[in-house]
């Protein structure tokens, strides 16, 4: 059994980083240390039964500090786990952003070519019309001309 104490005046504040602690004045401590020191220079199945308690709390705090490691460990282990998660969403944010730009201009692009399409189509529609025009007119002008020269080799 671990026994330390401390002086604390009014108006102290204490920290208690163990799972439980004991406050008592001056007097009280002395009265149970000295039943402590009776215990322990008593018969010797008090001495035992102390020392076996004694045993106790140093193997529960041995498998504390055990356990303690192992927490630590365990935590380190997702600490690493949580940087590379971060690193491997920070990439995939990056690489996603890059796929993102490559599909927006790429739209772009897509939006151009349809434009200049349309632009192509209608320029082709006029000029298919004005190639039919000028057929027609070649062909108007073809039936005139002919008419004409047949009515002068007729006359």
């Amino acid at each position: 059994m671990s026994k330390t104490a401390y002086i604390i005046n009014n108006g102290d504040s204490v920290a208690v980083h163990i799972d439980s602690t004991v406050i008592m004045n001056k007097i009280t401590f002395h009265l149970y240390q000295s039943y402590y020191d009776k215990g322990r220079s008593a018969n010797s199945s008090y001495k035992r039964v102390l020392n076996s308690y004694e045993d106790i709390i140093k193997k529960q705090d041995s498998i504390l500090v055990e356990k303690e490691a192992y927490y630590r460990q365990l935590n380190a282990s997702f600490q690493s786990l949580s940087g590379n998660t971060m690193n491997f969403i920070d990439s995939t944010r990056t690489g996603l952003q890059s796929i993102s730009m490559s599909l927006n201009n790429a739209e772009t692009h897509l939006n151009t070519t349809q434009q200049l399409l349309t632009d192509t189509q209608k320029l082709l529609i006029k000029e298919k019309r004005s190639r039919n025009s000028r057929a027609w007119k070649f062909g108007f002008g073809g039936i005139v001309i002919g008419g004409l020269l047949g009515a002068i080799i007729i006359h």
